[in-house]
């Protein structure tokens, strides 16, 4: 566990229906974007940082009204697929709101829209948490 709480590795990624719209018009499949996610449980959506927004080539599907620490206003919200555990276990977020996440050493906020297909345990007393599904 790190200084931030329950950080993990994540992949994030195009929807997998949009990358095979990509492919089958012969147009290039962005790269996933490799980095690191906090487990937020009091987030109720997933937030992306506008640094993988702008790597993936996202176009917004909405917006949303933000309000807590990643800052307050209005954002657009993406589609993601999140990707944990090499693989294991793909969750597509329809509606990730862009966040301005970088100052905390991060690029993604694992909300309850994602959370809510794990099983999550805490223990501060030893510092340790798990993640499973």
């Amino acid at each position: 566990m790190t200084a931030l709480g329950p950080v993990v590795p994540v992949q994030i990624e195009i929807p997998i229906v949009l990358a095979q719209k990509l492919g089958a018009a012969g147009q290039p499949v962005p790269t996933p974007f490799v980095g690191n996610a906090m487990v937020d449980t009091g987030a109720g959506i997933t937030c992306v940082d506008r640094s993988v927004a702008v790597a993936l080539g996202l176009q917004p599907v909405g917006t949303t009204h933000l309000a807590g620490a990643v800052g307050q206003g209005p954002r657009n919200l993406y589609a993601v697929r999140i990707v944990l555990w090499g693989g294991q276990l793909n969750v597509d977020a329809t509606g990730a709101a862009e966040a301005d996440l970088g100052a905390f050493g991060i690029h993604a906020l694992l909300g309850r829209d994602v959370l809510d297909k794990m099983l999550f345990i805490y223990d501060g007393t030893q510092g340790e948490f798990t993640l499973s599904y």
